[in-house]
């Protein structure tokens, strides 16, 4: 991302531009603060923008109604994390048998 010095210093081209660039510092600010290092708060992030790509590819290619797609786009994750808990189970039991 560019640096806010350089970011301010074209502001000169036009109100909406100064008003997207300060969006963009804004939003890019509230991340870092949100975000900190912590891998709890950026796993929160990821999933819920992983919710928002799912439910949004749901009704683009299914025509779902917005309700169906977010139901799907909750569940989907839990059982994909049901079934790696067992998979790695597995994959542990395989890999301590030889």
């Amino acid at each position: 991302m560019e640096n806010e010095e350089e970011i301010r210093g074209s502001e000169k081209k036009g109100s909406f531009y100064i008003q997207m660039t300060e969006f963009r510092i804004g939003i890019y600010n509230l991340i870092k603060k949100l975000v900190g290092g912590s891998s709890l708060t950026l796993a929160v992030v990821y999933t819920l923008g992983h919710i928002v790509i799912a439910m949004t590819c749901n009704r683009i290619i299914t025509g779902a109604d917005w309700a169906l797609a977010g139901a799907d786009a909750v569940i989907e994750p839990m059982i994909n994390g049901v079934w790696f808990y067992i998979l790695h189970n597995a994959w542990k039991k395989y890999r301590d048998v030889k």
